[in-house]
């Protein structure tokens, strides 16, 4: 190889191509340019004031307008903690609570005979009713007869069931993820149940239920109920699924996961007596968001809608707290941001895929007349190009980060290789507000991570355009064109919601799209009819006023302040990155915020918030005030 005419000359090419840089005028204007951008950041008085820990916090905490709007809060926290004491105190006295978290703390440290009994008592029994009422078929006989048997060989083993996988790589993998003790047990016999009786009792009326429903719906039933069962034994498991993985999940079944995750959480906070909660900076400010959803639901024109939409907002908030309240060891963090992103290459190769494929969006989303040469835009598991990029805009620079932090070569190909799929996959969007989003995401992590990043950055930008297919470079450079039918409809949307917020700027109309729908008619202009605003910011005007607008910005604020202060504080890189990337991803998406309603899609809109939660653990692991658990 070494002695290739063809190696040598490309070895000869690149190194005079590098002396010619090195003297090229080219390299002169770069190095003035990323000079002058170091310098102005230094004295911007825009990132001094977010990117420093300003004196404008601890004066306000002294202020008296300061105790007057905190007064209502610390009244309300001395309220529920009185009423908390004494729910608490009737929680310890039930003997029901007690006994299931006894049982769910063992759950892996049963002997597998106890499981046995249980399989045995639900195939014996939906066996029984089958031949009692239905026509007997072999071929069900057989396999239920091999169900019958296992179920009785597993009635032999009296060992725990954590003794067949302790010295497996799950074991370990899980066990370092999930600190306070997994799958403990002190003897070879492990935990027995009271009763087996009460085991088998409880099989046979599984096994009738199997019989009565579909086997589908059963199985279905069966793989909830088992996943509720390990959230349930650690909620853990549910922060990390549903966290982790909301671009691959169903709506209605993320859902599910963090309500059942909540539910273990709080048993476990009052069961156990977690350690103290550390609160983040936006905390405060998270409450006070969620008093303004709850007076928006009250004074709404369409209550029930209101009332729905709510509810998906306390979910969200919820599980932000849970997950604050999680993430505490860098482990715990490293590993939620390498599922986040194993999540989003996953979604990214099916978007891949959907293109070349032909399953991709219909032309509904396609201006043919103005992109003749764009057939299809992607749209992935969210089944919306803009929704995707959306989803990718948040993504993108939290694996950049990995890609950043990691040094070994295999890890930064995987790396790259997800990234590159991760980009391919935008491209396919043509979301053109996606674009400019995951631009100004990646200037912003470049020039606060390292300058040296941005350079390469720009040199890319200067390829892409040679690099690029026409229609890509078509649909860019169509920004701004009003003659497209796409940005035409949303200019008249976006002039119509302005309208009607002069209107309802004070307290809005209410939260979900029913009122907007209801009342933004009598304002629209050639657009007449729509779902939102198209506009984050002026969405959140309309549905929850000026407060809700204030608050929301508020916490976007002191999230990139506190973020960007840290950041460059920190000695560990991993940590300093996330924060950074964070930042950056929540950027890029406010961008995009400017013509979308980027809390339409309910699965964006809780990536939205693991994203700031993961940002904010950082903060909180490179600040040391993260308490783990017993």
């Amino acid at each position: 190889m070494e002695n290739s005419l063809i190696f040598s000359f490309f070895v000869h090419a690149l190194s005079y191509l590098k002396e010619q840089y090195k003297q090229s005028k080219l390299k002169y204007i770069i190095d003035r340019m990323l000079c002058s951008l170091e310098k102005g950041q230094q004295q911007s008085l825009i990132l001094s004031v977010l990117g420093s820990e300003s004196k404008l916090g601890s004066l306000w905490k002294k202020s008296i307008l300061y105790r007057i709007a905190t007064a209502p809060l610390i009244a309300i926290k001395r309220f529920l903690s009185y009423l908390w004491s004494k729910v608490e105190k009737l929680i310890h006295q039930s003997r029901m609570i007690q006994g299931t978290d006894k049982v769910l703390s063992n759950l892996f440290n049963y002997s597998i005979r106890s499981y046995g009994a249980l399989l045995l008592a639900v195939f014996v029994t939906e066996a029984a009713l089958w031949m009692l009422f239905q026509v007997n078929e072999l071929k069900y006989i057989v396999v239920r007869a091999v169900l019958i048997i296992m179920s009785a060989v597993l009635l032999l083993l009296d060992i725990p069931v954590a003794a067949l996988f302790k010295e497996s790589f799950v074991y370990r993998f899980v066990e370092k993820g999930f600190v306070d003790s997994f799958c403990v047990y002190e003897d070879s016999k492990g935990v027995k149940p009271n009763s087996l009786p009460a085991v088998m009792v409880f099989g046979a009326m599984l096994g009738v239920i199997t019989y009565i429903l579909p086997i589908k719906l059963v199985l279905m039933a069966i793989a909830g109920t088992f996943a509720a069962v390990l959230i349930l034994w650690r909620y853990e498991l549910g922060v990390f699924l549903a966290a982790g993985f909301a671009a691959l999940l169903p709506t209605t079944a993320m859902f599910l996961i963090m309500a059942v995750t909540i539910f273990s959480f709080v048993c476990r906070w009052v069961v156990r007596k977690l350690p103290k909660y550390i609160a983040t900076p936006i905390d405060a400010l998270v409450v006070l968001f969620f008093i303004v959803l709850c007076y928006s639901t009250l004074t709404s024109y369409f209550m029930k809608d209101s009332i729905n939409v709510l509810v998906v907002h306390t979910l969200m908030l919820a599980f932000y707290f849970v997950l604050t309240r999680t993430i505490n060891s860098r482990y715990k963090l490293y590993l939620l941001v390498v599922l986040l992103i194993i999540s989003a290459s996953l979604a990214s190769l099916y978007g891949v895929y959907q293109y070349f494929g032909g399953s991709a969006t219909t032309e509904a989303w396609v201006d043919t007349t103005m992109f003749q040469d764009i057939q299809s835009r992607v749209g992935s598991t969210f089944s919306n190009p803009n929704i995707l990029g959306e989803y990718l805009i948040m993504m993108i620079p939290l694996a950049l980060s990995l890609l950043w932090y990691r040094k070994k070569l295999i890890y930064k190909g995987i790396f790259i290789a997800m990234l590159g799929l991760m980009g391919i996959c935008m491209i396919f969007t043509f979301s053109r507000g996606a674009w400019l989003g995951l631009m100004l995401a990646m200037i912003a992590f470049f020039v606060v991570r390292d300058k040296r990043l941005f350079a390469l950055f720009l040199v890319a930008l200067f390829i892409l355009p040679f690099a690029l297919p026409p229609n890509v470079i078509n649909r860019f450079t169509s920004i701004g064109n009003l003659q497209d039918t796409s940005s035409s409809y949303r200019m008249s949307i976006l002039l119509g919601s302005l309208r009607m917020a002069q209107d309802y700027w004070i307290s809005g109309i209410g939260l979900g799209s029913q009122g907007f729908k209801a009342i933004y008619p009598k304002y629209s202009l050639a657009a007449a009819y729509a779902h939102h605003a198209h506009n984050i910011y002026i969405q959140v005007i309309l549905e929850m006023g000026v407060a809700g607008a204030l608050v929301f910005m508020l916490i976007l604020f002191t999230f990139i302040r506190v973020t960007l202060a840290h950041q460059s504080k920190t000695k560990d890189a991993f940590l300093s990155t996330v924060m950074v990337a964070a930042c950056a991803g929540i950027a890029g998406y406010l961008v995009q915020g400017l013509v979308e309603n980027i809390w339409y899609n309910y699965r964006v809109l809780q990536t939205f918030w693991v994203v700031m939660a993961v940002g904010l653990c950082a903060l909180k692991l490179a600040k040391g005030e993260v308490l783990t658990d017993d």
